[in-house]
């Protein structure tokens, strides 16, 4: 029997990370023992998605100097709040290769560009006719802060446009259907109502393990998650897609066994990814998926003691803060502002419904 390659087992620890698996997945991470950087790089992005950010640490420092692994470490850095050194690394990782995008994307999201960073402006646009794909979208979102920052509005407009029109080739996003979208919005609020709920309040888990925070993208759920595990008695989960994926099979064929179902595997996968086993004092483990909104309603009818945390920001704020951001997966109506505006008041007309019931 063939011994499995260091690629055959990233694919594994992937699939195993995707169903839930942790365990077995940081096991098998263990065991791969390749110098090679694609497969390290590999490694150290499976732990991070393993919630176990210093595993992936001592993995991209083993690296250095390698500009993808000073890449990787400084959007960790950043994610952590330490502006300082996340720039460090990021101007060590342009430094090791000029002509790329994710590191100069990273600097701008860290400071704020200004007149004396010319320079660094210069590399960016010699940069955006040396790159495709994915590191030109970055590009073109770093450029467009750059731009914003030094006050030349015109030209942070046009970039952003130019970020958002990439966006759409690289992530392959489907059109986003307007009908379609409010359809799926009034069917949940005629399907979830106060006597929708009391009529199958039978149906609901004691469990209280979840805590969903969510709202419309770039509506906050990060720094409030930041907070709330500073609690000695709050996990997260980070950015989970158990419910993106399993809530609508469950909304198909509505039944007491399928909701039943949900809330325990659902319960079970906080468990697993949040690592309740080192925070043995954690009573509540966050999901703080924006996409969680249209599940609210399915989430009480399952889980009626878990608590719902939805936010609200300016709707002006909100919209143009999902168009100038890069996303390593977006919805379908990300790119294009007017379907971000009308994405965002089916957003609000979906909450207003959950507040009532």
């Amino acid at each position: 029997m063939r011994t499995p390659s260091p690629e055959d087992l990233i694919r594994t620890v992937q699939g195993l990370v995707a169903t839930g698996r942790t365990g077995e997945a940081s096991a098998l991470l263990g065991e791969i023992r390749s110098v090679e950087p694609e497969v390290r790089l590999a490694v150290g992005r499976s732990w991070l998605a393993l919630h176990l950010p210093e595993q992936a640490r001592q993995v991209f420092g083993s690296m250095l100097p390698h500009p993808e692994a000073d890449t990787e470490l400084g959007f960790l850095a950043q994610s952590e709040g330490d502006f300082a050194s996340a720039s460090h690394h990021f101007l060590s990782s342009i430094q090791g290769r000029p002509f790329q995008g994710s590191a100069y994307h990273g600097w701008t999201q860290c400071n704020r560009v200004k007149p004396a960073d010319s320079a660094l402006v210069d590399s960016m646009e010699k940069a955006l006719s040396q790159v495709q794909g994915r590191e030109k979208m970055a590009l073109e979102y770093a450029l467009g802060k750059a731009f914003a920052d030094l006050g030349q509005d015109r030209d942070a407009v046009g970039m952003y446009d130019a970020a958002n029109t990439s966006a759409k080739t690289v992530q392959k996003r489907p059109v986003f259907d307007r009908d379609e979208y409010a359809a799926a919005t009034t069917d949940l609020i005629n399907l979830f109502t106060p006597a929708f709920f009391k009529k199958h309040a039978a149906w609901g888990s004691p469990r209280k393990l979840p805590l969903i925070v969510t709202g419309m993208m770039r509506s906050g759920t990060t720094l409030l998650e930041q907070i709330l595990t500073n609690h000695v008695s709050i996990g997260t989960a980070g950015e989970i897609e158990f419910l993106v994926e399993r809530g609508p099979q469950v909304l198909q064929s509505l039944t007491q066994k399928a909701v039943s179902t949900l809330s325990d595997d659902y319960t079970r996968a906080l468990r697993m990814v949040a690592r309740t086993a080192e925070h043995p004092l954690v009573d509540r483990v966050i999901d703080k998926s924006p996409m969680n909104v249209p599940f609210l309603g399915l989430i009480h009818l399952a889980l009626p003691k878990a608590r719902l945390v939805a936010l609200r920001r300016d709707g002006l704020d909100t919209c143009w803060s999902i168009y100038t951001n890069a996303y390593a997966q977006s919805p379908a109506f990300a790119h294009d502002q007017g379907d971000i505006a009308f994405a965002w008041r089916q957003n609000e007309r979906l909450l207003d419904h959950w507040r009532q019931v």
